[in-house]
């Protein structure tokens, strides 16, 4: 029995690291086809924030672009924007790695469905060909709970207290952290989680004169009516989206099971490291899904409600779903090995064996038939190798401008714009172009209070970002007096704006600089 176990555990681990390298190369392969880049705003702003940030230092220490990820993608970001889905494919790529250990150090089963279970939800396995800091989170969550289990404490705590700076929710991480060490009386410990604090504190103290930037900077601390709010159940509904169907299944199993536990002590018992998984993997879930859903709610801060934040907490869903499966096939081998039928004809241990193994190919087969499904929340990865409508629009509209506007123009003209697209185009025609200096870059806002330089400029209106950003709708921009119309985007998108077209190029009317 004993031989029987172990090469059970082995060949459910040797199955768990080949669909890990199978999902590594499908990847891959996606990123190596792909022309998208899996949104216009965010995603951009990231990877020009990181590829800049060697020519600027001071945005190593820029608060909305997170200081940690931009640290760490830079030398990525450098290559272009592949080298930073590249950063993007090795970030899940380890992350899945580290989680496949933390589920074996907690003795759950079925360890070949977290590779499945990962790549396999909707948004993570989307989200590989963005600029998306989600996915740097999450690789940083698992680290920190591999440290913890190979007993390493404090280097696990190190990495926690740097998770606001990858994002901010990390410091929520660091409030069930310093709650879990004090529960479980292990106060020496809870110093530790302050040195991520303590380091960027000092950074920003040589480097912006200012100790506490990191609270004092901070830029989703602002209300703008232009984000909006919703209903309460956004989040838990949403997930559904975000994970797709199967892994939406798991999640709830296992959040079920866990509750089942508390209250059924022979279950609970089968828990390896039960203080850690309720205190911080059901913990973060908790917290993360509370937090999100009180700022959607009240619009406390700006958000939109995006359901891909679920992403930097992907290992936790992972291994709650997996506890689902575990607590079901538990059930259903408990109900078939104690059935009158069962016990009639002697198979009990034949049926444990072929209820494993059948369960095991229903789990797997159910997740891989909806990934490539049809379903409207399973991944299109046709439409992930093509770039979308805004970004169609948005190269286009710069080619209208790169074959028009006279060559001894280009390094000295001044642009407005607010979609990160544009300083993605305008880098490409301009080597020298930095999106990042005001001398080349206003916004909306600046053509609003007509704080412009008096030189060669032009002016990109989006039907997104200078609407909500910058507070210029379509009906008022067209009808202004100091911009010239050059072009006309062909491409409309009502999901963007009911009647504008996405992009519009204007001249500025403004005299050059003798």
């Amino acid at each position: 029995m004993l031989f029987r176990k172990v090469t059970e555990e082995k060949l459910d681990l040797i199955a768990a690291y080949g669909l890990w390298v199978l999902c590594g190369t499908l990847s891959l392969i996606l990123i190596s086809f792909t022309r998208a880049t899996l949104g216009s705003g965010d995603t951009i702003e990231h990877y020009l924030i990181a590829r800049y940030a060697f020519e600027m230092p001071s945005l190593l220490l820029d608060h909305w672009g997170k200081p940690l990820f931009t640290a760490c993608s830079a030398p990525f970001a450098i290559w272009g924007f592949k080298g930073i889905q590249l950063f993007q494919v090795i970030n899940v790529a380890l992350t899945v790695r580290l989680t496949i250990q933390v589920a074996r150090y907690l003795k759950l089963k079925f360890l070949f469905m977290v590779p499945l279970i990962m790549y396999g939800a909707t948004e993570y396995f989307q989200s590989q060909i963005s600029g998306l800091t989600e996915l740097f989170f999450a690789l940083l969550l698992s680290l920190s709970f591999y440290l913890w289990f190979k007993n390493y404490l404090v280097a696990s705590l190190v990495v926690t207290s740097f998770l606001p700076f990858a994002r901010s929710e990390g410091m929520l991480m660091i409030v069930l952290w310093t709650a879990f060490l004090i529960i479980n009386k292990n106060w020496k410990y809870v110093p530790y989680l302050a040195t991520g604090n303590v380091f960027y504190g000092l950074l920003g103290a040589i480097f912006k004169n200012n100790l506490f930037w990191y609270f004092t900077e901070n830029p989703y601390a602002i209300h703008n009516p232009n984000y909006g709010s919703g209903k309460w159940y956004h989040y838990l509904l949403g997930l559904l989206n975000a994970l797709g169907v199967p892994n939406y299944i798991f999640l709830w199993l296992g959040i079920l099971w866990l509750l089942i536990a508390l209250f059924h002590k022979p279950y609970l018992e089968k828990f390896r490291y039960k203080s850690f998984i309720y205190f911080i993997i059901l913990g973060i879930f908790v917290g993360f899904i509370t937090a999100h859903t009180i700022i959607w709610v009240t619009n406390i801060h700006v958000s939109f409600g995006l359901l891909r934040v679920f992403n930097a907490i992907m290992p936790c869903l992972a291994i709650i779903g997996l506890i689902g499966i575990n607590g079901l096939y538990l059930i259903l081998s408990e109900i078939k090995l104690r059935s009158p039928f069962a016990i009639a004809i002697k198979v009990k241990e034949l049926s444990r064996g072929k209820i494993k193994i059948g369960f095991s190919i229903l789990l797997a087969a159910l997740v891989v038939g909806f990934f490539f499904s049809d379903s409207p929340y399973a991944p299109k990865i046709a439409k992930l190798l093509y770039p979308a409508r805004v970004q169609i629009a948005a190269r286009e509209t710069m080619n209208f401008w790169n074959n028009h506007c006279p060559d001894s123009l280009k390094t000295r003209v001044h642009f407005c714009y607010d979609d990160p697209q544009i300083g993605l185009y305008l880098s490409e025609y301009i080597p020298s172009f930095n999106p990042f200096q005001p001398n080349w870059r206003g916004t909306t806002w600046h053509i609003k209070n007509h704080q412009l330089p008096r030189r060669e400029g032009y002016y990109i209106w989006d039907a997104w970002f200078s609407v909500v950003e910058g507070n210029l709708s379509y009906e008022e921009v067209i009808r202004r007096q100091d911009l010239e119309l050059l072009y006309i985007s062909p491409y409309k998108d009502k999901a963007i704006h009911p009647i504008a077209p996405l992009f519009l190029l204007f001249k500025l009317k403004k005299e050059p600089l003798q």
